[in-house]
């Protein structure tokens, strides 16, 4: 008969988490993970596939809030006015987890293949809102922790602030936000960059796609390499640094939009 173990995710969260910022999260490893939790591995796969998912377990959390926020707000309300419903909601609940969500910031922003996964969750989630308010993925901003990775806001204590930069997002005509956009995207998003330097350094300006989905499946699954791949085509075509032929899997520097 297997023993009771009360909150055991909630235990392995916080090992986890302790380890990930002692340690790094490279150096940890799962039996590592259960011992500070004083659990076994075998009860650590049941709550979790792998240790990555310590800092990705939450997101369906917080999406179901979000999107049932958004859903609850009038008709009449402008998207601006429901978008801002859910962040308030969001920071409500960040502000419950405000320890846990600073160490997983932390440990994901010192890793650029967690970085990577991160945006494939973050596309998720935004389509999912998108959905809701009947809008094009391409039309809705990201929430709060894709603020936070492009450096438009900060997440402290609970509060979701804009940076600088956020300041200068929101109060610019198109243009400006998708150069801003882009250039965000060069600086805090390897991927995006690497597509980049390509691009610029080739005769033609061209490149096949799966150059770049071969070396994501150096460091993750095929279909994550796939995700994330498809999450920064849309966001560099939002801020204009390429653009992407889906018939022949081919970025280029043509018209990027």
């Amino acid at each position: 008969m297997s023993r009771w173990e009360p909150d055991a995710r909630g235990r392995l969260e916080r090992a986890a988490l302790e380890l990930y910022s002692e340690r790094g999260f490279e150096q940890t490893t799962v039996a590592e993970i259960a011992a500070r939790a004083g659990l076994t591995e075998r009860t650590f796969f049941r709550h979790f596939a792998d240790k990555r998912e310590v800092l990705f377990g939450g997101a369906g959390q917080l999406q179901d809030l979000l999107v049932s926020t958004l859903a609850s707000t009038p008709e009449s309300a402008a998207p601006i006015d429901a978008v801002a419903a859910a962040f308030e909601a969001a920071a409500a609940l960040l502000q419950e987890r405000r320890e846990y969500s600073g160490m997983r910031q932390a440990a994901i922003a010192a890793n650029a293949d967690l970085q990577e996964r991160e945006l494939v969750k973050l596309a998720m989630l935004s389509a999912a809102l998108a959905d809701t308010l009947q809008m094009e993925v391409d039309e809705l901003f990201p929430v709060a922790e894709t603020l936070q990775l492009l450096r438009f806001a900060e997440i402290e204590e609970g509060d979701i602030k804009l940076t600088p930069a956020g300041h200068r997002f929101a109060g610019a005509d198109v243009d400006v936000r998708k150069k801003l956009f882009g250039d965000h995207l060069m600086a805090y998003l390897p991927l995006a960059a690497r597509i980049k330097l390509v691009l610029d350094e080739r005769p033609a300006h061209t490149a096949r796609a799966v150059r770049f989905l071969e070396e994501l499946e150096d460091y993750m699954s095929e279909d994550y390499a796939e995700r994330t791949l498809k999450s920064v085509v849309n966001w560099g075509r939002y801020g204009e640094l390429f653009a992407y032929d889906e018939t022949s899997e081919t970025f280029s520097l043509e018209n990027p939009q």
